[in-house]
């Protein structure tokens, strides 16, 4: 969660993506730029540890 917080997301749309409320569409593209970035570590990266552990 550390690498997340790093990227610089204000707290309330952190909060939007750890819910699934956010809607990146919305946001202009910096911010965009921010919440995908803060997804790949909030979502993808835990799923992409657990595929690594179930396969080597």
């Amino acid at each position: 969660m550390q690498e997340a917080n790093s990227v610089g997301l204000s707290s309330d749309l952190a909060a939007k993506v750890m819910d699934g409320t956010i809607d990146i569409e919305t946001l202009d593209e910096d911010t965009a730029d921010l919440v995908s970035q803060f997804q790949e570590w909030y979502i993808f990266m835990p799923l992409y540890l657990e595929l690594v552990r179930l396969f080597y």
